[in-house]
């Protein structure tokens, strides 16, 4: 699995939990790069975010995407800065 973007730790979750959920994913040599880029952000907007280990990232276990939300970061994510791009 590739991801494009850097994923804040709700979609590592969901990206690990559609790897898991995918039978050919494990027959790949080398099923998954770029999960692991949320140390790259300011912020992110889970509590525990997913975090490698030993090169691998473990599937979630609790309930749901198996992540909490930060709601103060999420408040702030959802609200701006406002960025405007050239074009």
């Amino acid at each position: 699995m590739v991801t494009t973007t850097f994923d804040a730790g709700i979609g590592v979750a969901a990206a690990l939990h559609l790897a898991a959920a995918v039978p050919a994913v494990e027959a790949l040599p080398d099923p998954a790069h770029g999960l692991a880029t949320a140390d790259h952000l300011e912020a992110d907007i889970v509590v525990d975010p997913p975090r490698p280990s030993d090169g691998t990232l473990a599937l979630p276990e609790q309930p749901g995407l198996g992540v909490d939300l930060d709601t103060m970061r999420l408040g702030r994510a959802a609200t701006g800065p406002w960025i405007e791009v050239g074009g």
